[in-house]
C-alpha cells in the first residue's frame, strides 16, 4: 500500500503545485529519503500559506504511515503455498498431524466464528498456526520464527527465503521497500482489504509474522 501511496502523494503534492500531473503507470518505486527530501524542495518553494500547511500535513500523515508496506500477498507462501490459500490437504500433506486442533472461538475479527456466522478452526504445529475452513480456506495466523524449522520448512516473500536470521535491512531489499519500524519494532504488511500480517522484530532480525484483522 505505501509503494502506491508513495506515487499518490507526488500526485496529490505536483497537483497542489498547479502543475500537470505524470502518469503514474510504470513509474519506479520511490525511497522514502528520496520522497522526504522532494516534499522539503516543495514546502520550501510554496508561497501560499495554506497551500503549505496542507503540504506539510500530509508529510506528517506519511511519516506515520511509513511502517506500511504494500504486498501482493500471492508472493508470500509458506512450503510454496500463499498464506491465504491453504486447504486442509495441504496442511496435513506439509506438516502431519497437529499438535493441536480446535475451535477459537475469538470474540471478533474475520476468523471470529460469532461474527462471520462461520465455523472457523486452528491447526497447532511448532512454531506455525493456520485458521480456517473448508470453504474459505485457511490463512498462516501466526509464524513463531523461534520455534519455525526453517531447515524442513521455507518462508518467502516475492520468491526470497526469509527466516529468522532475516534482518531489517534484508527484508527492505526483498520488500524494496525503505519502510521504517513503528514504535512497537512492527511493520505491517498489507494487501486489498482491511485485514494484514505484522512483522515482528528483536535483535534487528524477523521474530514472528501475525494475521491481524479489525474487531
Amino acid at each position: 500500500m505505501k509503494n502506491k501511496t508513495y506515487i499518490l502523494l507526488v500526485t496529490v503534492i505536483i497537483s497542489c503545485q498547479d502543475k500537470p500531473a505524470q502518469s503514474t503507470e510504470d513509474k519506479p518505486i520511490l525511497d522514502t529519503a528520496n520522497v522526504y527530501a522532494e516534499i522539503d524542495v516543495i514546502i520550501d518553494s510554496t508561497k501560499d500559506i495554506q497551500q503549505k500547511q496542507n503540504i506539510i500535513e500530509l508529510k506528517k500523515w506519511f511519516e506515520e504511515e511509513s511502517s506500511i508496506v504494500y504486498l501482493n500477498t500471492t508472493k508470500f507462501t509458506v512450503n510454496g503455498t500463499s498464506v491465504y490459500q491453504f486447504t486442509k490437504e495441504n496442511i496435513e500433506k506439509s506438516f502431519g498431524k497437529p499438535i493441536k486442533y480446535y475451535e477459537p472461538n475469538y470474540e471478533c475479527g474475520f476468523l471470529s466464528s460469532s461474527e462471520q456466522d462461520e465455523k472457523y478452526y486452528s491447526y497447532q504445529y511448532n512454531g506455525i498456526l493456520l485458521t480456517g475452513n473448508d470453504e474459505q480456506n485457511y490463512v498462516v495466523e501466526e509464524l513463531d520464527f523461534s520455534q519455525f524449522d526453517f531447515k524442513k520448512y521455507t518462508v518467502e516473500i516475492n520468491g526470497s527465503a526469509i527466516d529468522n536470521n532475516t534482518t531489517v535491512e534484508q527484508l527492505r531489499v526483498i520488500l524494496k521497500d525503505n519502510f521504517k519500524l513503528n514504535e512497537n519494532n512492527t511493520i505491517f504488511l498489507h494487501d486489498v482489504g482491511d485485514d494484514n500480517f505484522e512483522v515482528e522484530f528483536k535483535d534487528n532480525k524477523i521474530s514472528k509474522i501475525q494475521y491481524w484483522s479489525p474487531c
